[in-house]
């Protein structure tokens, strides 16, 4: 039963990313590029790709593939990344990669925090206020905590 629900709330949630992003596109182009949800993380994330240590012409990459990662599965993040490193010659260093790899690793999607709050809230239904509560502190903690692990990856790795 919780695994029927936990899919079927991946696909309501990336359909519903797909319908906003739908309604963004008949929006005029914002520096040429057209507005989406992911667009707009990365935007969002742009400070977070500068802090991982990636260098100035990597941190356009860094924010798109951070921005996309709060919203797709870590799985489609890591396509993603392994897409833009297909390219000849790649556009991330050996360093920068290491700290998107361990900055990408992990359950910090919004849909995770949807599976968080009703796992948890299935256990324990009298407490299904607090932990829905506890759902976007516990989604932005763990994804500052990925951050942090790419960011001391990233210092040990070797340039």
């Amino acid at each position: 039963k919780m695994a029927v629900g936990i899919a079927a709330l991946l696909i309501v949630f990336l359909g519903l990313e797909a319908l906003v992003d739908l309604a963004l596109a008949q929006l005029p182009a914002f520096g040429g590029v057209p507005l989406s949800v992911t667009r707009i993380l990365a935007w969002l994330t742009w400070p977070f790709a500068i802090l991982l240590g990636l260098r100035p012409e990597e941190w356009q990459i860094g924010a798109d593939l951070l921005g996309s990662r709060f919203i797709e599965t870590e799985v489609a993040a890591y396509f993603k990344l392994a897409a833009v490193q297909s390219a000849s010659p790649p556009p991330l260093s050996p360093r920068s990669l290491t700290a998107m790899t361990y900055a990408l690793c992990g359950f910090v999607h919004v849909a995770s925090m949807g599976i968080f709050v009703g796992g948890i809230s299935a256990l324990v239904p009298h407490r299904a206020k607090d932990i829905s509560l506890l759902g976007l502190r516990a989604l932005w903690t763990a994804y500052l905590t990925t951050l942090l692990t790419g960011c001391i990856a990233g210092v040990l790795a070797s340039s």
